[in-house]
């Protein structure tokens, strides 16, 4: 599976099974980089783990969208094999599936074994930090998934070195069946792009200014970073925390913020299409993650010039 993705790229048809919500998402990173991974292969076909209601799309002229319920029940797994195996039928037998979750590997796995295609299971996270399986039940099983599927997969992708080496010591998987693949930033864009948007102009009251880039989910501990500003204000009374990303603590961290008496120095911006102007805007970026498999911000802060203070996750002590 390895070669044949490295030699005759062009003769394949790949089916992604993805959780990215945000290929649905006009102008969005992630679309941009599924229509670059279309100009590779002869045509990439993408089911997409979705909560939101989304249709079917074309989104390049090799490229396809094919939205299925997000709820990981034995009904919706069967309803996404079915999806698939009408899908592998066209695409015959040069194709290859590639799996980006654990959840996701129950679906290609199954695909695998009905239709005889190589599956390559990508590992984004690093499952094996034990804060990852001590977050919640869902991550226990997942861990559970994840460990299963290196071992019989085709071909493993993991996204660091960190990662490769967390799994090669655990179970043994062999160089020639793992490849150490990052996910694709356009440093090119991010250095040669003007900011149509001055943060100092716009927080002409505030110093330094602080950045957080994160979903707000238990993983990125958010709250943490509040925790931490609180501290810095007392010795840094004009500090202003600009928060990019949204997610299911947002109440939660809305609170927190009330609690901490910071609320008159903190912003909660939600996501936005162009991250790059927060980047050469900020005085540093803080990243408070429990583990990151890779993490995509600390190559576009140190592309922006941009200085970081970070836990040990991700690309930290790699890049």
């Amino acid at each position: 599976a390895t070669i044949s993705l490295r030699s005759n790229s062009r003769e394949l048809n790949i089916l992604m099974l993805s959780l990215d919500d945000r290929l649905f998402e006009e102008g969005s990173d992630a679309r941009e980089r599924m229509t670059r991974y279309g100009d590779i292969f002869s045509s990439l076909h993408i089911m997409v783990f979705t909560p939101a209601n989304r249709r079917a799309e074309k989104v390049a002229k090799n490229v396809f969208l094919y939205p299925v319920a997000a709820s990981f029940s034995p009904l919706t797994l069967l309803r996404a094999v079915r999806v698939g195996s009408s899908i592998v039928r066209r695409l015959g037998k040069n194709a290859v599936i590639t799996s980006q979750d654990a959840f996701t590997n129950i679906v290609g796995f199954a695909l695998k074994y009905r239709f005889g295609l190589p599956l390559r299971v990508e590992v984004h996270t690093d499952f094996l930090s034990p804060l990852f399986r001590r977050e919640s039940l869902k991550n226990r099983i997942r861990y559970y998934l994840y460990g299963w599927s290196v071992k019989h997969a085709d071909c493993i992708r993991v996204v660091s070195r960190r990662v490769r080496d967390a799994v090669q010591a655990k179970f043994k998987i062999r160089d020639s069946n793992m490849t150490v693949l990052p996910v694709f930033v356009n440093v090119a864009k991010i250095v040669t792009t003007t900011p149509n948007i001055d943060l100092r102009r716009n927080y002409p009251r505030f110093h330094p200014l602080i950045l957080v880039v994160a979903r707000f989910t238990r993983e990125k501990n958010v709250g943490f970073a509040l925790e931490i500003f609180s501290r810095i204000l007392k010795d840094f009374p004009r500090a202003l925390l600009i928060v990019v990303g949204d997610g299911p603590e947002r109440k939660d961290l809305e609170l927190k913020i009330r609690d901490l008496k910071s609320s008159a120095h903190v912003r909660l911006v939600g996501w936005q299409k162009g991250v790059m102007p927060y980047y050469r805007g900020a005085d540093v970026l803080l990243v408070t993650s429990r583990y990151e498999g890779y993490g995509r911000m600390f190559i576009e802060a140190a592309a922006s010039g941009l200085p970081i203070v970070a836990t040990p996750v991700g690309l930290v002590g790699e890049v």
